[in-house]
C-alpha cells in the first residue's frame, strides 16, 4: 500500500510527483511514469512485477516505476552566490506564488521552497537549497525530498522559461541519487529545459553540495495539457 498525506500536494488536489516517485526509491536509478493524477490521503495498491512497481487505485494505473540506466550527464553546478541570486530573482518575479501550495516549490508553511531562477543566457536556472530537519531520518535527508526538489527544479524552466507561464505535467521522471546529504547543509540545484516539441518539453536538473559533490541528477519529460496548446 502507498499513501501520500495531503501535505505533500503538488498541482492542486494531487500529490507531488517527485516526492511520490521517491517513495519507491531503492538505491538505484529509477524512471517513474505518471499515468494519472496521484490522489492524496488515499490508500493506493502496490504491485511488484519483477523490477517494475505499479501503483493503482481500483482499476486505474496511477504510476509505474522501473530501474533505468545510470544517468551520466549531470548539469554542472554554479557558485553559491549565483544560486542565491537565482532564487532571489525567481521570488521577485512572483513565480513561487503561482504554485503556492506545492510541497516542493510552493510558499505555504511546510514547503521546501525550491525556487530556481534564470542565471544564464543559455537557459540555466539555479537556487540555493537547504533542507529542514524534518526531511531527515537519522541525520540524512530521505530520498523522497531529494526527488521532490529536482523534479520541481526542472519544472521551473519548463513552466516559466517562456514569455508567459506555460504549465505542464511530468510525463516521466528519471532520478539517480548519488550521495547522502544532511539537513541544514547548503546545496545548489540547477536545471534547464529543451525547446518545446509540440506539447512536450524535455528537462534535466542536478543537486550539488557547496563543495561540489553531486547529490542527485534527473531527466524528465513534461507534457502540456491539450487545452493549453497554442
Amino acid at each position: 500500500m502507498l499513501h501520500v498525506p495531503g501535505r505533500f500536494e503538488g498541482a492542486p488536489g494531487r500529490a507531488q510527483g517527485g516526492y511520490t516517485g521517491g517513495l519507491l526509491e531503492d538505491g538505484q536509478p529509477r524512471r517513474v511514469w505518471f499515468r494519472s493524477a496521484i490522489p492524496l490521503d488515499t490508500d493506493l495498491d502496490v504491485a511488484i512485477d519483477g523490477e517494475t512497481t505499479k501503483v493503482s487505485l481500483d482499476e486505474t494505473l496511477v504510476l509505474e516505476s522501473h530501474p533505468t540506466d545510470t544517468l551520466t550527464d549531470p548539469m554542472p553546478s554554479v557558485s553559491m552566490d549565483v544560486a542565491i541570486a537565482g532564487r532571489a530573482w525567481s521570488e521577485a518575479a512572483g513565480f513561487p506564488g503561482l504554485v503556492a501550495r506545492c510541497y516542493s516549490c510552493g510558499t505555504r508553511e511546510g514547503t521546501l521552497r525550491t525556487h530556481p531562477g534564470r542565471v544564464a543566457d543559455g537557459g540555466v536556472w539555479a537556487a540555493l537549497m537547504i533542507y529542514p530537519e524534518w526531511t531527515a531520518t537519522a541525520g540524512v535527508v530521505d530520498p523522497p525530498h531529494i526527488w521532490a526538489v529536482i523534479d520541481c527544479a526542472a519544472g521551473y524552466p519548463v513552466h516559466f522559461g517562456n514569455p508567459e507561464p506555460r504549465f505542464a505535467f511530468t510525463g516521466w521522471l528519471s532520478v539517480d541519487v548519488r550521495s547522502p546529504i544532511e539537513p541544514g547543509q547548503p546545496t545548489v540545484v540547477v536545471a534547464e529545459a529543451s525547446p518545446w516539441d509540440g506539447r512536450k518539453r524535455a528537462a534535466r536538473s542536478a543537486l550539488w553540495t557547496e563543495d561540489g559533490e553531486l547529490v542527485a541528477l534527473s531527466e524528465s519529460l513534461w507534457i502540456m495539457p491539450s487545452s493549453d496548446r497554442e
